[in-house]
């Protein structure tokens, strides 16, 4: 494993590797790091960016917090030096320099010119609707519909079938979904035919 990491760091630092590590991101929402991450960064079980990392207390090295806890609950050596029932602490110091790393927003494609420290690209990339400022991450509206941040007010505006509508004929208001296909059906004053088939047109429905 130490010699896959050696080439990992060995690569130029303007080649930029894409590494998963918050739940906050799916597999096609990976940190885009701005910098080749350090080897001892990466796990070196995982090959990921280590998250929540874990000191042995027999050689010092670091693992993530899934693998330690792993091999410490199955009694399983060391992967690095071999040393048998492994022990580890969590270094939070090497967690603060890890969550440090910059990134790119995975929405930069879209537009998203945003870079920042990977402790906060969860913030940035939150789905609630007043937090988080990334304006191309899809949030969910009330009305169920998933909609691009910077979309979301045009949505509530225009398209949302729970936003605020009023009556034309009457001036009932209620939501859009309801005046159109519950309220219209019995409103008084919508234009009917005459029923005789005189060709009247507009005759409201409470005088016909």
């Amino acid at each position: 494993y130490r010699s896959q990491i050696l080439v990992m760091a060995s690569h130029s630092r303007s080649q930029r590797q894409r590494i998963p590590l918050l739940a906050v991101l799916d597999e096609e929402e990976e940190p885009d790091f701005i910098n080749t991450p350090p080897h001892d960064f990466v796990c070196p079980v995982t090959l990921q960016v280590l998250r929540q990392p874990h000191q042995t207390l027999c050689c010092g090295n670091h693992l993530s917090k899934q693998v330690a806890e792993r091999l410490s609950r199955d009694r399983k050596p060391c992967p690095i030096c071999k040393a048998p029932n492994l022990l580890t602490i969590r270094d939070k110091f090497h967690e603060r320099k890890s969550l440090s790393l910059r990134v790119q927003c995975p929405h930069r494609e879209r537009g998203c010119p945003w870079t920042g420290e990977l402790g906060r690209i969860e913030w940035h990339l939150s789905t609630e609707s007043v937090e988080g400022d990334c304006q191309y991450v899809e949030v969910t509206c009330l009305c169920g519909a998933k909609v691009q941040r910077r979309a979301l007010s045009e949505h509530k505006l225009k398209l949302c079938p729970k936003r605020l509508f009023r009556c034309e004929f009457c001036g009932y208001e209620g939501t859009y979904d309801e005046v159109t296909a519950k309220h219209l059906l019995v409103c008084e004053k919508y234009p009917l035919s005459c029923p005789n088939g005189c060709g009247e047109e507009g005759l409201e429905r409470q005088g016909v």
